[in-house]
């Protein structure tokens, strides 16, 4: 499929200074046959948890750096790949996250120990006595790991595999693919706002996934314009609870109504705590 899509590619004539691609292509086959062609894609984590087999090695590097990768398939032979490696410390959500996770384990450990020393008081038996040893051996491990995390200073490191892309910096390299997720993600959202069909008219289909970008991209504008984004750190920032998608949509959905002097019994189901127009 690489290939068929880099064929098109270069029959349209337009030009490619790399290839970002996804890290479901990381293969033997896919690494030798591109050995000419620019890209960049992240490597897959393998090998077993507690040894040095795979690209587990990689992504247990804490300092950001090149390194080299081999892959050796069995009856095949080994093909050297340039990495880089990019630690970046973790950010407040993920810390956040992290911790709600060993706490959440913390507590249930708590819960376990509580509900087997009721159920030793109300029937004491041997097999009691063992569960709630059991228990407690295992809220002490859950009581040590939310100490470990809470003194710890989380690390994310990435791993890109890269072939002709020289000079390029690391921090080029993360921010380049780091901008490949916003394309997903315009794909992914624009489903909220375009119109399902079942035609098979390549430009009407085309037309309604323009009207479903054009509405995000104005629902963009007019939150920046009420936003009132304050300038900080990263630059200027805006809420994200301030005005959602879907209520910018059923906002609109209120003024075409509206305009359109449809009847009162017509109107959609908008569910708008407080809608900007009135019912006539």
């Amino acid at each position: 499929m690489a290939d068929r899509l880099r064929q098109r590619v270069a029959a349209l004539d337009i030009p490619v200074e790399v290839y970002l691609l996804d890290r479901q292509f990381w293969t033997y086959e896919l690494q030798v046959a591109w050995q000419e062609i620019p890209y960049i894609m992240p490597i897959r984590r393998t090998g077993k948890s507690g040894t040095d087999g795979g690209t587990r090695p990689l992504f247990d590097l804490q300092v950001s750096q090149w390194a080299t990768y081999t892959l050796s398939p069995k009856h095949q032979d080994p093909f050297h790949i340039n990495v880089a490696v990019v630690v970046l410390p973790e950010t407040r959500q993920e810390r956040r996250a992290r911790l709600a996770k060993a706490k959440s384990a913390y507590e249930k450990a708590q819960q376990r120990v509580a509900d087997k020393a009721k159920l030793l008081g109300d029937n004491t038996t041997a097999e009691s006595k063992r569960a709630l040893t059991c228990a407690k051996k295992a809220l002490a491990k859950a009581q040590a790991r939310l100490e470990e995390e809470r003194v710890a200073k989380g690390m994310t490191t990435l791993c890109y595999a890269i072939n002709r892309v020289p000079n390029w910096s690391l921090k080029r390299i993360y921010s380049t693919y780091r901008g490949r997720f916003g394309i997903e993600s315009s794909y992914r959202q624009s489903r909220q706002a375009r119109i399902f069909t079942s035609s098979r008219k390549p430009w009407f289909r085309l037309l309604i996934f323009g009207l479903s970008m054009l509405l995000r991209n104005l629902w963009l504008e007019v939150r920046w314009l009420l936003g009132e984004p304050k300038r900080g750190r990263g630059g200027r920032k805006i809420d994200k609870k301030l005005l959602p998608f879907p209520m910018f949509l059923r906002w609109l959905a209120w003024a075409a109504w509206k305009a359109l002097r449809f009847k009162t019994w017509l109107y959609p189901q908008t569910e708008l705590p407080n809608p900007l127009w009135a019912i006539p």
